[in-house]
């Protein structure tokens, strides 16, 4: 078709000539991805914010899990959050079922097969208002009286979650 002609000007008319964008919608388009690079970008550079997500989620799952050991294998189990008495944070067991003793034996971690042990992600803290926290057989806290505060922080987030004094039962 040769411009000017009226097979032309129809084509134009009833939209089939070819296509494009304008200059407008190109700009608007431009516009829109800077926002998003300058708004959305930091997200994914700074894992701050998600590892005390996923650092906090992993805790609350692992308390959740120490309290059920407790109950399915009829004995103490305790969660340490905090070193003491020479013991690593992790998930610890009494001795035997009905046993009511000190936490000495390491739960074993169902997905690695290893010891339970709490180890944080780089840049992130933990803070419990409790440093220990033991389960009874029936999966309550061993020393009732005040719930336990799990907090952790990090790259300008903080998330936590906790047990309940009487119940032993974990929530955010």
């Amino acid at each position: 078709m040769r411009p000017g002609t009226a097979a032309a000007c129809a084509a134009v008319f009833h939209g089939t000539a070819a296509r494009g964008f304008s200059l407008v919608e190109l700009i608007a388009v431009m516009a829109i991805a800077g926002i998003l690079a300058v708004v959305a970008l930091p997200r994914f550079t700074d894992r701050g914010a998600f590892d005390v997500r996923g650092y906090s989620d992993r805790l609350a799952a692992a308390t959740r899990y120490a309290r059920a050991q407790a109950v399915t294998t009829r004995r103490k189990v305790c969660v340490v959050f905090a070193a003491n008495s020479g013991l690593a944070p992790g998930i610890y067991a009494a001795g035997a079922p009905g046993n009511t003793s000190a936490c000495t034996i390491a739960v074993v971690d169902p997905t690695s097969g290893s010891a339970f042990r709490f180890v944080a992600p780089t840049g992130t803290g933990l803070s419990a208002t409790s440093a220990q926290v033991d389960f009874d057989a029936l999966g309550r806290p061993v020393a009732p009286g005040a719930n336990v505060t799990v907090t952790v922080t990090g790259g300008g987030d903080t998330r936590g979650f906790v047990i309940e004094a009487e119940t032993g039962h974990v929530h955010p």
